[in-house]
């Protein structure tokens, strides 16, 4: 599966009508603020993201985390132990096509 671009898979998380928006708070702080562009890591520990989105309760990141798992936008792979984080990697549920906006015809 080829790398997704993190601002074009924002983008088509922000346009999904499934999630809400505290789902897409979480998408957003993953995709601007956590993944890294060079190492292809992402990889915030629930406290971070606690602390990053504040005012966001732990249970209400676990759920969104929980909903964008379940509608195929994030794959999370569990750490095991001392030193193992748990890893998110983007997906898209389908093809993600990049927005560009139409040229205007000149009249």
């Amino acid at each position: 599966m080829p790398k997704l671009n993190r601002f074009e898979w924002l983008k088509a998380v922000l346009q999904c009508a499934d999630l809400n928006s505290s789902t897409k708070a979480v998408a957003s702080a993953l995709s601007a603020q956590f993944a890294n562009d060079k190492t292809g890591q992402l990889n915030p520990s629930l406290n971070t993201l606690v602390e990053f989105l504040a005012g966001m309760s732990l249970a209400t990141i676990k759920r969104c985390l929980r909903q964008l798992v379940e509608f195929g936008w994030l794959n999370r792979t569990e750490g095991r132990g001392a030193g193992n984080c748990t890893e998110y990697d983007l997906r898209a549920p389908s093809k993600i096509i990049p927005f560009r906006p139409q040229k205007r015809a000149h009249q």
